[in-house]
């Protein structure tokens, strides 16, 4: 069966395709397994991000291309004189690899000789304005007491006119920086260099007001909050996992360590969120919809367990194509719990594919009111 990674922002949380025999008036339901991935991956997925690089490449040399998931913005591996290996990650969630980035990508004075990084080159979708998160499992040791100008990359595209996801040189500390504001980064206060695999996001929303940044790590609440109005500025810089971006991808300033699971999205993750990706990282429970089907005369009846605060489309195709059309604008179907039920026309065709595909449903405005603008001053 197709790996679903339809447009975003509908990306399968969970799906069971059901192929319809139709003959002579009979309907066989066969269900199919689940697709290739992990609850963790399954969760990511669900949450629609731009992209999201794995590192399950089939190999990681110089050159070879670093998938991304989504299949918007893949990157390359770019080695020189230091390595890129793939290291089993032991989270049940996740599983698979990990990337375990070995240079000394200018530790201490910006002037590593070795260097080993993903470029991806610069695209519109990379650039955001009034909102973004990104997100990555990272685990590392390092520590440098020199009190050298270092920062650690774990993502970048370029920390003065863009944004990054950095540790702190000296201790480790996860700092995001945000088109250089307030000049040496938002700084989380949590340091995670203590050879632990750590959950790290950092968000931006424009719209939060005083805390429009926020940053994360292993769930929970933020650990850290800041006010930046924004917007963000587009760049037309190249995107970095471990490496700086600064008229280009330098090779410096790489993370000696390991990363997994990195994504970007363009608006900012809730705090819900973020917490059901850490938990399914620890879980080997990929959830499934129950759905069932039965023919009624020249209409077929569709049944599944549905959830609150989740959207539906019913996909389909006449084949196994790797995306599969909405069918008949059944789409943003809204959940009726326990469970909703659709009746559609029966295809014409003798066989014909279909599922049914969950997503959360964006946030609904329930209040708005421009205080700045009232009879008396505010």
């Amino acid at each position: 069966m197709p790996d679903f990674t339809s447009p975003r922002g509908a990306t399968a949380m969970s799906w069971k395709p059901l192929a319809l025999l139709i003959t002579g008036g009979a309907v066989l339901a066969l269900a199919a397994p689940h697709a290739q991935g992990s609850p963790y991956s399954d969760a990511v997925l669900a949450d629609g991000p731009v992209s999201y690089w794995q590192f399950e490449d089939a190999t990681v040399s110089h050159g070879d291309l670093a998938a991304d998931t989504r299949g918007v913005n893949p990157g390359t591996y770019r080695i020189s004189g230091g390595s890129i290996t793939q290291v089993p990650n032991p989270l049940v969630g996740i599983g698979g690899n990990a990337a375990e980035f070995s240079s000394d990508a200018g530790l201490g004075d910006n002037t590593g000789s070795t260097t080993a990084y993903v470029e991806v080159a610069d695209d519109d979708t990379l650039d955001f304005t009034t909102a973004m998160t990104m997100e990555a499992w990272v685990n590392t040791t390092y520590n440098d007491s020199s009190g050298a100008d270092f920062f650690p990359r774990i993502m970048d595209k370029r920390f003065d006119t863009g944004y990054g996801l950095y540790t702190n040189e000296n201790g480790g500390e996860l700092i995001l920086f945000i088109e250089d504001v307030p000049g040496v980064g938002y700084r989380s206060g949590v340091s995670i260099n203590d050879g632990e695999w750590h959950h790290v996001v950092a968000t931006f929303d424009s719209a939060d007001t005083d805390s429009e940044v926020k940053i994360y790590i292993d769930g929970g609440s933020p650990v850290a909050t800041h006010a930046f109005a924004g917007p963000l500025n587009p760049n037309t810089e190249p995107f970095a996992i471990s490496s700086e971006v600064f008229g280009g991808v330098t090779g410096n300033t790489g993370f000696p360590g390991l990363i997994d699971e990195a994504a970007v999205y363009d608006y900012a993750l809730s705090q819900g969120r973020i917490q059901a990706h850490y938990n399914a990282a620890f879980t080997t429970e990929r959830s499934t919809l129950n759905l069932d089907v039965e023919s009624s005369g020249n209409e077929l009846v569709f049944t599944w367990t549905s959830q609150s605060g989740t959207l539906y489309n019913l996909l389909s195709d006449p084949g196994l194509a790797a995306d599969w059309p909405v069918w008949d604008g059944h789409q943003d179907i809204e959940a009726t719990p326990p469970e909703n039920t659709l009746t559609i026309s029966r295809p014409v065709e003798p066989v014909r594919f279909f599922v049914v595909q969950a997503f959360p449903a964006p946030p609904v405005t329930v209040f708005t009111e421009d205080f700045e603008s009232g009879q008396v001053a505010w």
